[in-house]
């Protein structure tokens, strides 16, 4: 004995609407009525009841993943910002004279940095491939900032430096 089941589109949503909504669910595997111990309307009834139930696991589930919590603050003494293949690119970290920011290349090398000096001033480096120093700018601890560039071996070659008093100089 065969028979199928018809659903209206309006009952199970969209859960069906791939398979052709309004469709029908044949039911070739189903034993005949006597051996079945249900009526047609209690099959339709119990299908209807777990698509339901999926359903609403589903929804359940996509609302909790669309609306993750959010923590206002994160306390850590050291983050590190890594690339799709696991690469350090970037850590910021809690270092003995302050905080400080370390940018890395595709080889994992530093090559730039922003830190606080023991002094409290701020310093940014600009490193070559070899991690050595070409160019900083600093804050002293008076206020003056300074301006260092350094040759291929991170040697100081050249700067200028805006005293406190408002005087300027350079290194020669």
């Amino acid at each position: 004995m065969r028979f199928a089941i018809e659903f209206p589109c309006a009952v199970f949503g969209a859960a069906f609407s791939a398979s052709g909504c309004g469709g029908v669910i044949g039911a070739e595997w189903a034993a005949p009525k006597e051996a079945r111990g249900m009526s047609r309307g209690r099959w339709a009834l119990v299908i209807a009841a777990v698509c339901l139930v999926v359903t609403a696991a589903a929804i359940a589930y996509a609302a909790g993943q669309a609306t993750a919590p959010v923590q206002e603050v994160v306390r850590a003494q050291k983050f590190e910002l890594v690339d799709e293949a696991g690469k350090m690119r970037a850590a910021l970290a809690m270092l003995p004279s302050g905080a400080g920011l370390g940018l890395y290349d595709n080889d994992g090398k530093l090559r730039a940095d922003l830190l606080l000096l023991s002094d409290g001033g701020p310093r940014l480096r600009l490193l070559d491939k070899e991690e050595k120093p070409r160019a900083g700018l600093m804050l002293l601890a008076d206020g003056s900032p300074a301006l260092v560039l350094y040759d291929k071996d991170g040697k100081a070659r050249a700067g200028l430096l805006v005293s406190a008093d408002g005087s300027a100089s350079k290194m020669p």
